[in-house]
């Protein structure tokens, strides 16, 4: 008999930004070989920045994003 096992995305990052989520999950398809999740946290009063938070598998990957991205980084 075979279990079932479920692996989590564990390795998260919290990012403020203004750029478009569609640039960014761009650059993670192009540059994140494992699985990762994005989605928003919040929005600035404005409705201009916003706080997104990606969920990578990998912490290799994570790193790869925090060594791209990291000029606002907050990591959680």
């Amino acid at each position: 008999m075979t279990k079932n096992t479920t692996k989590t995305l564990g390795h998260g990052v919290e990012y403020r930004t203004n750029e478009s989520l569609l640039k960014i999950e761009d650059w993670l398809d192009d540059n994140i070989a494992g699985k990762w999740s994005i989605g928003v946290e919040g929005l600035d009063d404005m409705l201009e920045k916003k706080t997104i938070k990606i969920v990578f598998r990998d912490a290799d990957d994570k790193r790869k994003f925090m060594v791209e991205y990291c000029g606002s980084m907050m990591v959680g």
